[in-house]
C-alpha cells in the first residue's frame, strides 16, 4: 500500500488523499450506510479545514496505527482494529490542530484566517 510506504517529509496533498482512500476502505468494511454518510459529512467538514492555505507543505506520515489495523483485519479482530481506527483518527485530531495553532492559514484569496 502506496501509504505505508510514504516517506518522511511527504507531500502533504499526495499523503491526506491516500490517507482519505485508506480510511473510506477501512469504514467500507462496515457496510453501514448510515455511519457512511455521517463519516462523509465530517471529511467534508475537516477538508474545508485542511484545505486553508498554509507554509506546510510536507508531513511526517505516521504508519503506526494504519499497520495495526490492517494486521488486526487480518487476524479477524475488528475489535482490535477499530480500537487502532480510534487512535489514529484522535492523533491526528491532536495533530491537525497543533498546525493550526502555529500556521499562518489564508484562504484561497489569500486572506489570513485565524485559527
Amino acid at each position: 500500500m502506496e501509504l505505508l510506504n510514504m516517506e518522511k517529509n511527504a507531500d502533504v496533498k499526495k499523503y491526506l488523499k491516500l490517507n482519505q482512500l485508506f480510511h473510506f476502505a477501512v469504514y467500507n468494511l462496515s457496510e453501514n450506510k448510515v455511519l457512511m454518510n455521517t463519516i462523509e459529512a465530517h471529511w467534508l467538514q475537516a477538508g474545508r479545514v485542511l484545505g486553508l492555505r498554509r507554509k506546510e507543505t510536507r508531513v511526517v506520515p505516521g504508519h503506526h496505527n494504519h499497520r495495526e489495523i490492517i494486521d488486526q483485519l487480518e487476524k479477524g479482530n475488528g475489535l482490535a482494529a477499530a480500537d487502532a481506527l480510534e487512535r489514529d483518527i484522535m492523533e491526528a485530531h491532536e495533530q491537525i490542530f497543533a498546525i493550526l495553532e502555529k500556521s499562518d492559514l489564508t484562504d484561497r484569496a489569500g486572506n489570513r484566517v485565524p485559527a
